[in-house]
C-alpha cells in the first residue's frame, strides 16, 4: 500500500486532480444512486427535513412582513412640537429647518398658528365656538417625522427627548406605548424564530445522522471489503457525506417551496382584512437571503449529520471484527 500510495502522490498535479474528480462523482452517483433506490424511505426523510425548516422560516417570514407592515404606520410615528406663544413666525420657520437638518429626522412640516386653526374648523366642528373667543388660542406647531420606524422605539424617545429640551419648545406631544408594544411583538417573534430554528436545526442533524446510521449498517459488508482492500475511512465516508449533502438540499428547497405556499395561501386573507382598514398592504415573499439560507443551510445541516454519524460508526467496523 506503501508503494502506490506513493506511486498516486508521485503523478503530476494534473492527473491527481482529475482523480480527485473522479472519485468525488463516482461518490456522488453512488449516494444519488443509494437515495433513488430507497425512493419511499428518502422522500419521506427529505419531507421531515423540509417541515422541520419550513416553522421557523415561516416565523422568519412573518418578522418580515410585520417590519414592512410598520412602514406603512410612518404617519402614526409624527411628532407633534408645540412652540411657545408670541413666537415671530421668522423664527418659528428657523426652528422648523434646524429640526430639520438633523440626521434623525426624515421631514418636517410647520404649522402656523392659523393653518392649525383652519384644520381645527375642518376637522372638529367646533369652528362657531372658537368665533365666541375673539382670538387664535392655537400656537404653532412642527409636525416632525422621525426617520426611525416602529422597531426602534429608543431612537424615537431620544428625539423626543431633545425636543422637549429645545427653549422655544412648549410641549411635545408623542404616543409611544403603542410603539413599543409593537416593538415588542415583533422581538418575541423574532426570538422564538431563532430559538427553534436553533432546535428544528437540531432535529434536522438528527434526522440525517439516524440516515445515515441505517445506510452505513445496511452496507456493512461492502465496507469490510473495502476496508481490507486499503480504502481509508475518509473515501467510505464520502458517498453518506454526498447522501447528507443531498437530504439537506432537496429538504431545503421543499422549505422554501412549502414558505411559497405558505405566503400564497395567506396572502388573500390578509389583503382583504388590510384593505378592510383602508390599507393596500400585501404580504411579501421569502427574501433572497431566507430563500439563499434554507438552501445553503440545508446541506450545511446535511453535511455535519452525516459526517460525525459516518465517522462514528465507521470506527465501530474494522475487517474481521465481530461488530
Amino acid at each position: 500500500m506503501a508503494k502506490l500510495r506513493n506511486a498516486a502522490e508521485s503523478r503530476p498535479l494534473r492527473q491527481r486532480a482529475l482523480v480527485w474528480i473522479e472519485q468525488h462523482c463516482d461518490a456522488a452517483a453512488d449516494a444519488c444512486g443509494r437515495l433513488c433506490g430507497a425512493p419511499l424511505a428518502s422522500a419521506l426523510t427529505v419531507a421531515v427535513i423540509g417541515i422541520a425548516l419550513t416553522l421557523p422560516a415561516t416565523l422568519a417570514v412573518i418578522v418580515e412582513n410585520t417590519r414592512l407592515a410598520a412602514r406603512g404606520f410612518d404617519a402614526a410615528l409624527d411628532v407633534s412640537v408645540y412652540l411657545k406663544g408670541g413666537l415671530p413666525e421668522a423664527e418659528s420657520r428657523r426652528l422648523a429647518s434646524r429640526v430639520a437638518g438633523r440626521a434623525d429626522v426624515q421631514t418636517t412640516r410647520y404649522v402656523s398658528p392659523d393653518e392649525g386653526l383652519q384644520e381645527f374648523r375642518q376637522w372638529s366642528g367646533l369652528g362657531a365656538t372658537l368665533d365666541i373667543l375673539g382670538r387664535n388660542p392655537l400656537p404653532g406647531a412642527i409636525i416632525v417625522r422621525p426617520r426611525a420606524t416602529a422597531s426602534d422605539p429608543a431612537a424615537i424617545d431620544r428625539l423626543v427627548a431633545d425636543l422637549r429640551g429645545l427653549s422655544a419648545v412648549d410641549q411635545v406631544q408623542f404616543d409611544g406605548l403603542w410603539v413599543r408594544r409593537y416593538s415588542s411583538v415583533i422581538d418575541a417573534i423574532a426570538r422564538v424564530a431563532q430559538i427553534l430554528g436553533g432546535l428544528l436545526a437540531g432535529a434536522v442533524l438528527l434526522i440525517v445522522g439516524n440516515t445515515v446510521r441505517l445506510d452505513v449498517a445496511a452496507h456493512r459488508n461492502e465496507i469490510e471489503i473495502l476496508k481490507r482492500l486499503g480504502a481509508s475511512d475518509g473515501f467510505v465516508r464520502r458517498p453518506f457525506l454526498y447522501g447528507g449533502v443531498t437530504y439537506g438540499l432537496l429538504g431545503g428547497l421543499v422549505s422554501a417551496l412549502l414558505v411559497e405556499l405558505l405566503v400564497v395561501a395567506g396572502g388573500g386573507p390578509v389583503g382583504r382584512a388590510a384593505a378592510a382598514y383602508g390599507s393596500l398592504y400585501k404580504v411579501a415573499a421569502p427574501s433572497g437571503p431566507l430563500v439563499l439560507l434554507l438552501l445553503s443551510g440545508g446541506p450545511l445541516l446535511g453535511w455535519l449529520g452525516a459526517y460525525a454519524t459516518a465517522t462514528r460508526q465507521l470506527r465501530k467496523i474494522e475487517p474481521g471484527g465481530g461488530n
